[in-house]
């Protein structure tokens, strides 16, 4: 008696075979549901054979299914890096650019003081470097209970210190 290769061990070992050469997703499930059933007839049918070639196309599409979450990971993690350091630079330029608003503000309605331009008060803050600057100093004969505005921290940490005293 001649024993004949079970078809859906032969599809099982092309697709795990396709699965590792690119086509990944597509041929990698239909590999191993084919190797399955595959070796499944063979067992059940002594007239079939192909057992070790539905067994190696289950291997080949279980491991292009476990390859698939290291390319998802290699390609989304480099992005969400470049995105969250967008977003951070973005807040860090926002930060700046209130707080000189709020130091203008403050400038126009009246107070004196130490004041760094705005190019460079937006310029320090976007470069990270840490400040601690008096921005605003009420003279000492002035009634207002706000008596300093000081510029003080890192980048998006950056903030605006009001104080009375």
């Amino acid at each position: 008696m001649n024993k004949t290769n079970e078809p859906l061990a032969i599809w099982a070992l092309v697709l795990g075979a396709l699965s590792l050469i690119g086509c990944s997703l597509l041929t990698a499930i239909p590999a191993v549901i084919c190797g399955h059933i595959g070796r499944a007839n063979i067992r059940k049918n002594s007239m079939l054979s192909g057992a070790g070639i539905a067994l190696a196309g289950l291997i080949m599409g279980y491991l292009s299914l476990a390859t698939i979450p290291l390319i998802v990971a290699a390609i989304a993690i480099p992005n969400i890096a470049g995105i969250t350091q967008q977003a951070q630079e973005a807040g860090a330029k926002r930060q700046a650019q209130l707080i000189v608003l709020v130091a203008d503000s403050v400038r126009t309605a009246g107070f004196k003081g130490a004041w760094e331009t705005k190019e460079q008060a937006i310029s320090d803050i976007e470069k990270g470097i840490t400040v601690n600057n008096t921005l605003f100093q009420v003279p000492p004969s002035s009634p207002a209970a706000l008596k300093y505005i000081t510029l003080q921290g890192t980048g998006e940490n950056a903030t605006l210190q009001y104080t009375s005293e």
